[in-house]
């Protein structure tokens, strides 16, 4: 089992671990909806409260004229307004739960149909008090593969659009000029959390310039977008100066509760392979990204009992001799858990240091660091 601290694993699809190997991962995904959905909120809410004029008139410590302070009046809240959800999964699910509280209309599009309670349930790791486990939040869903049943969705009238899709073969470039131009019918608002490949980035520059346009009808109201095609931005990228464009450096999934939360995914896992059950959060090969748990496809025999156990250990050397040296770095964050210790949650009674220590950019080593209890992490090297 290799688990990864990531929400997605497509940043190693090439790699001979993922390509050659039979191995079972595991994602980090269901960790960042909190911050995540945080981050939705509150750059749309910059937007459309216009922040930055108001932060413009405190730094020149200005109270603001009766002009500057009419177009606050046209300011429009999240009640009533619909907000589209697209690819629900754990962070649309909180995003949802989050607008759904300010007053929003919440739909959802997912790629299979859910017309069951079941098939609408989320079966992955939700942060306690957070998400939509059951899927009643939405008061429409919608799915589909094809252009026509992404349209459909995109034709409901959305105010805000939240893209949370994995990046896949299917969904690179899957929003363009023609979905900018149904989305302009009724000026709405894009929160990308996704990656910066789903969109058609030049068509999206275009839509915000058209609806930053008084002249024109259509185009975008504005964006709030933390990643970009490609990352780092560069200096001379016309997204920076677009129309109404808020952009941050890829951040919005950060947080002080990360590293402790990824932890509690593995340590569900390592509970459910211990006694033999579906494990959470399975990569699906066939779909080049994290799907939900279709179990454990590691069938070996388990232990039926508890029995005595040494320290969880990550072998850095079962790394370095089936990866190359060029690859590693894609295994920075990734825990392996040997075959052979069954039972490493056993004793949770104490805190003990988790130190990881992985290859990151430029060939050197970087360290993760955090606390999970009862259990204990060793690079030997």
């Amino acid at each position: 089992l290799i688990h990864f601290l990531s929400a997605g694993t497509n940043h190693i699809a090439n790699h001979p671990i993922y390509t050659d190997t039979n191995i079972t991962l595991t994602t980090s995904s269901g960790i960042h909806g909190p911050q995540i959905s945080e981050w939705v909120l509150m750059t749309a809410l910059v937007h459309s409260h216009r922040y930055h004029d108001l932060y413009d008139l405190q730094k020149t410590h200005n109270w603001g004229q009766r002009g500057q302070q009419g177009r606050l009046r046209t300011i429009r809240d999240n009640v009533g307004q619909r907000f589209g959800v697209l690819g629900y999964g754990s962070i649309g699910r909180q995003a949802g739960g989050v607008f759904k509280a300010m007053g929003s209309d919440v739909i959802a599009y997912t790629a299979s149909p859910r017309p069951t309670p079941e098939s609408k349930k989320d079966h992955g790791f939700i942060v306690p008090g957070t998400g939509d486990a059951d899927g009643s939040i939405p008061s429409a869903w919608y799915s589909g593969t094809d252009k026509a049943s992404l349209h459909h969705f995109l034709s409901q009238d959305i105010d805000h659009l939240l893209i949370s899709v994995p990046l896949t073969k299917e969904t690179t470039h899957l929003l363009g000029k023609e979905e900018f131009d149904i989305l302009g019918r009724q000026k709405a608002f894009i929160s990308n959390i996704s990656r910066g490949q789903i969109l058609q980035q030049d068509d999206l520059i275009a839509a915000l310039k058209k609806g930053a346009d008084p002249e024109q009808e259509g185009g975008l109201r504005g964006a709030a977008l933390d990643v970009t095609d490609p990352e780092p931005l560069p200096r001379d990228s016309p997204l920076w100066d677009a129309p109404n464009c808020i952009v941050t450096p890829h951040i919005s999934g950060l947080g002080v509760m990360y590293v402790d939360r990824a932890f509690q995914v593995l340590e569900v896992n390592l509970m459910k392979r211990e006694k033999g059950k579906e494990l959470i959060n399975v990569v699906d090969r066939k779909k080049e990204s994290s799907s939900p748990p279709r179990g454990d496809t590691d069938r070996r025999p388990r232990s039926p009992t508890p029995v005595p156990f040494p320290p969880l250990t990550l072998f850095r050397r079962d790394i370095d001799s089936r990866v190359p040296p060029s690859s590693r770095q894609a295994f920075f964050c990734a825990f392996l858990v040997k075959d052979r210790i069954e039972h490493p949650l056993s004793v949770r009674d104490r805190k003990t240091k988790v130190e990881a220590e992985g290859q990151g950019q430029g060939g050197k080593f970087g360290k993760v660091r955090g606390e999970r209890r009862g259990m204990r992490f060793e690079d030997t090297g």
